[in-house]
């Protein structure tokens, strides 16, 4: 994502029902060149938390490669984020309680 677009996705991210958002790095990596570091971590995991339809915690892992400009801002350049794998947690109680709604609703098919 580029410089002007990076504030969209945050936007678009809380708009979409995120209450909580935070990144965890693993042996980064800095780099630094002429007009710019970079941050390379290819151990990245964004936990989100999200409030509706219902609590959920979804962890998210990938690469996660940051451009900064090198200047007294330190203004992020571009913001890729490469996915490997994610995994949604939801609490056992929610489970539970669709899980009975669940079982009511086949007692009541086979009654019929």
């Amino acid at each position: 994502i580029g410089r002007t677009l990076i504030p969209r996705y945050f936007s678009t991210v809380f708009e979409g029902g995120v209450t909580d958002l935070h990144y965890i790095l693993k042996h980064s990596k800095e780099s630094f060149h002429n007009s710019s570091i970079t941050v390379d971590c290819d151990q990245c995991t964004m936990v989100t938390q999200h409030g509706k339809p219902m609590f959920t915690k979804v962890c998210t892992e990938g690469r996660l490669i940051l451009e900064f400009t090198f200047d007294d801002l330190m203004r992020i350049k571009t913001w890729h984020f490469t996915i490997r794998q994610y995994r949604e947690l939801v609490p056992r109680s929610i489970l539970a309680m669709h899980v009975s709604l669940f079982c009511e609703l086949l007692n009541s098919a086979q009654l019929y």
